[in-house]
């Protein structure tokens, strides 16, 4: 009972995460290596969380995030690099 008690709650939190994801594209303003986030063009600043390539960003990188709310900052859930067209 303990077990199938404990994968509810599990998959609950894990539906209400992928429910309240921010998805957006833009254009990459700034990276902070340090901070380990970026700043997209409409001034919104993103955290990296794992797995997420920080390195292969930089400005002015078109980019497609999904990104949630946890502990009280934007982190990335996943990061695509957009090629401009032609590329």
């Amino acid at each position: 009972m303990k077990k199938a008690l404990g994968l509810a709650f599990a998959l609950t939190l894990v539906l209400s995460l992928a429910a309240s994801a921010e998805e957006t594209r833009s254009t990459v303003r700034t990276v902070d290596r340090t901070d380990q986030s970026i700043v997209l063009d409409d001034g919104t600043r993103l955290w990296v969380g794992s797995g997420a390539p920080l390195n292969e960003v930089r400005p002015g990188d078109q980019v497609k995030v999904t990104y949630s709310m946890y502990g009280g900052k934007n982190v990335i859930v996943d990061l695509l690099r957009e090629l401009p067209e032609g590329e």
